[in-house]
């Protein structure tokens, strides 16, 4: 069945808009087959993982920003990320990297606790992981594709068109993630608030 390409949802060949993520889709899912016949005119070798000229387009929205950050990255420079800068986790769950997501966040708030206690560093640190993670975002993100087409290409039971839908469904960007990420970020703070809150009147009655 074909995939939205913005969401990775199930959409019918007639849908005009994702039913999960609203998101138009071009001539039903018409444009879900050219990606299909671009990815596998892009990677019909099983050995071609690292094209700088083909794998950007396995990013299927911003294609030509990471084609540019791609090719930069092939010479040894860099393209900074400024998205990255400012958002990184929603910015890498957008692009489907949960993986980098749930250790970037498990590890950010260990840090962030421990040089909290260290005079000067919970100022530095977050500037400084913000600054890195510009740098180096569009390189983990390329090392994020070639994985998967490495992947692909080891599943030598896959016909050309599985997997084609196979890299459609693993790339991209997902927006239904992101919404995901997001709320979860507001009720967590929802709960901190409450808590703090509870705290707070609790103490208020023991104290006073």
């Amino acid at each position: 069945m074909p995939k939205c390409q913005y969401c990775g949802n199930n959409v019918s060949e007639n849908d005009k808009f994702c039913t999960f993520c609203g998101a138009e889709q071009q001539r039903g899912a018409s444009l879900i087959k050219s990606q299909s016949d671009s990815f596998n005119s892009s990677f019909s070798s099983q050995n071609d993982t690292s094209n700088e000229l083909e794998l950007y387009k396995l990013a299927q929205k911003n294609q030509e920003y990471y084609k540019e950050a791609f090719e930069r990255i092939e010479n040894n420079k860099f393209k900074l990320n400024w998205v990255a800068f400012f958002f990184f986790p929603f910015w890498a769950v957008y692009r489907k990297m949960y993986a980098v997501t749930a250790i970037f966040i498990v590890l950010y708030t260990a840090l962030s606790w421990l040089f909290s206690y260290i005079e000067f560093l919970d100022f530095i640190f977050p500037f400084a992981v913000a600054v890195l993670l510009a740098i180096f975002a569009n390189k983990i993100y390329r090392n994020h594709l070639i994985k998967i087409v490495e992947k692909a290409n080891n599943q030598d039971f896959l016909t050309s068109e599985q997997r084609n839908t196979y890299l459609l469904q693993k790339t991209g960007t997902s927006v239904a993630a992101l919404i995901i990420l997001i709320a979860i970020y507001v009720a967590f703070f929802i709960l901190i608030f409450i808590l703090a809150f509870i705290f707070a009147l609790s103490a208020y009655f023991l104290f006073y």
